[in-house]
């Protein structure tokens, strides 16, 4: 498949090269060569209108300065590490943070204007929808900003920016570019309402709109490993208890099911072991006169056995989905 852009660079820039021939003059090729550099510019990506804030200005000529208020300060064991806030303009707060910390954080989070129109101040004005440069001003404002905010991750940093479907796209893009396509994690969506009431009056011009995105990006030397969350109470869904099978067999099945690709033998070893599985309800464990909290410690501790209550086409299938679900 022909490259019609790099046949057409290629075209412009041997035109170039005629024009030089013509014009020697200093002022010329100068011109002559800006024009170079913009055509062989990167040609895949985020391209937006660069623009420049009041604060960038003062960056070149002004150094911020920590000021510590004292009446201010929360220290309830000084012996203990302690954190600290920074009140000021986010950009002069990273750059003095760059100073003191980069390379040191372990965890960012950024909660960013979503740039709906009127919720995104750029050079002290708000920016509306009538903007035509909404876009380009938004994407300025954060790749100056994330570009230190990458600086400051710790070798086992991870970032999360919270964002909406308006700019979702574009900041997944420049993400993407700052920390590395390969470095991104995931997208975590956060339901933020529930489809009724006046959500539901449009939904049949529009679907309505119930959630956002966190995007999550680690640093290139981070090793993400499984995070489990306990739960505060036993999901009562869980009340199908399996017997037949040791704990070592039902870890022997999970192996099997979590590979890529495992082989026949393996295959048959776990369908073997599943063949031996007899249910029962969870309260089979349970003397007369037991109290819940004695119930729970119960479930947590045969948890490994412990299935959700659902019907499935086959006891297999049924116990791959949900042996290894119930983790205290």
């Amino acid at each position: 498949m022909s490259n019609l852009s790099k046949i057409k660079r290629k075209e412009v820039l041997k035109f170039l090269d005629e024009l030089r021939k013509q014009h020697t003059d200093d002022d010329s090729l100068i011109a002559i060569n800006e024009i170079e550099n913009a055509l062989t510019e990167k040609r895949y990506g985020l391209v937006w209108e660069e623009h420049e804030e009041r604060v960038d200005k003062e960056l070149k000529t002004k150094i911020p300065v920590f000021t510590e208020i004292k009446d201010k300060e929360i220290i309830m064991n000084k012996a203990e590490p302690y954190n600290f806030l920074i009140e000021g303009d986010n950009l002069h707060s990273l750059y003095l943070l760059e100073k003191t910390h980069k390379g040191k954080v372990d965890v960012i989070y950024i909660d960013p204007p979503y740039n709906l129109g009127g919720d995104f101040i750029y050079d002290d004005n708000y920016i509306d929808k009538d903007d035509s440069y909404r876009h380009s001003k938004w994407l300025s404002f954060m790749n100056r900003r994330l570009l230190i905010a990458k600086n400051l991750l710790s070798k086992d940093g991870m970032i999360f920016i919270s964002i909406d479907d308006n700019e979702y796209a574009n900041l997944k893009l420049l993400c993407d570019e700052i920390f590395g396509e390969k470095n991104f994690v995931n997208n975590i969506s956060v339901k933020m309402s529930e489809p009724t009431g006046v959500k539901m009056q449009h939904v049949n011009k529009r679907l309505p709109k119930l959630k956002e995105s966190i995007l999550f990006y680690k640093n290139e030397l981070t090793n993400i490993e499984d995070i489990r969350i306990p739960k505060e109470e036993w999901d009562r869904e869980y009340k199908l208890l399996v017997e037949g099978v040791s704990k070592n067999e039902l870890d022997i099945v999970k192996e099997v099911m979590e590979k890529e690709n495992p082989t026949l033998e393996e295959i048959e070893l776990a369908d073997e072991i599943c063949s031996k599985m007899k249910f029962d309800s969870v309260s089979k464990l349970y003397t007369k006169g037991m109290g819940q909290k004695e119930k729970e410690e119960i479930n947590y501790k045969n948890a490994y056995r412990i299935l959700r209550d659902v019907i499935y086409d086959n006891i297999y299938t049924f116990f791959i989905k949900n042996v290894w679900v119930r983790e205290r």
